[in-house]
């Protein structure tokens, strides 16, 4: 009987553990799924929620796949959806990590994100603010993970029309980038190509046009002369010139824009 009993439960356990594989299999799955995103991967990813929720799962993958589906949802226009998910998603993840965590911080500026995209900018900011916190506190402030926080809360600001606001956290988040990933990375461009249009806003057409053009040519260099982001920082400095004056400039570098056009056709 002993040995039936202890046969039974390593039958059990076996069972239990093929169970919990079978789930975080799924869980990827779903999470690939609206990656792409197919028709069925919201109801794949649902599926998975109420298994984990039977199972009494609570774990980094699952608020992973909570905060992708809030993604989803966000994209999809479907916002209080969206809302509740990642704050289900930080839920899981305050439990698994603790309140502190750095891991919190992605969740926090999604739903940050989508204050703002609701024009809910009082909510916004003290999110923005928090994962940008928890960041420091764990990486310094010199950090890239700081960077992408700086940023977020500047172009916030910079939306808000907060320009002075916005200046020195693009100053920070353009520093911290070429510190950590060297003067011609793409990160950097980005970083660039922000700064130039506050600074242009603020007055100061100089330092923006050269802005503007570093971008452009990291861009170029790293993705080629028909890249998308090419084509942006072109459109960026052809706005620039004419608003400016500079008819010529602007003409070269549209005439640049047409002939990417016509070979993309």
């Amino acid at each position: 009987m002993k040995r039936a009993g202890l046969a039974l439960s390593m039958l059990l356990l076996s069972a239990s553990v093929a169970a919990a594989d079978n789930w975080h299999a799924q869980a990827r799955q779903c999470i690939a799924l609206l990656d792409r995103p197919a028709a069925s991967a919201e109801r794949k990813c649902l599926q998975v929620l109420r298994q984990a929720e039977r199972g009494n799962i609570a774990n980094e993958l699952l608020a992973n796949v909570m905060n992708r589906l809030g993604v989803f949802y966000d994209e999809m226009g479907r916002f209080d959806e969206a809302e509740r998910m990642y704050r289900r998603s930080l839920d899981v993840k305050e439990k698994v990590f603790g309140p502190d965590s750095p891991a919190l911080a992605k969740g926090i500026s999604n739903l940050a994100q989508l204050f703002w995209s609701r024009g809910w900018f009082e909510y916004s900011e003290p999110l923005f603010r928090r994962a940008l916190a928890l960041r420091e506190q764990a990486f310094g402030r010199d950090h890239p993970l700081v960077a992408s926080s700086l940023n977020s809360l500047g172009l916030l600001y910079w939306n808000q029309g907060r320009y002075e606001a916005a200046e020195p956290l693009f100053r920070e988040v353009l520093a911290i980038r070429e510190k950590h990933f060297g003067p011609d990375h793409l990160e950097v461009a980005s970083a660039a190509s922000n700064l130039a249009v506050l600074c242009d806003g603020a007055g100061k057409p100089a330092e923006a046009e050269l802005l503007y053009v570093r971008a452009l040519d990291i861009r170029e260099k790293a993705l080629g002369p028909r890249h998308p982001l090419v084509v942006d920082s072109l459109n960026n400095l052809v706005l620039f010139y004419r608003g400016h004056g500079q008819t010529a400039e602007a003409d070269r570098l549209a005439v640049r824009l047409a002939d990417i056009a016509a070979a993309e056709r």
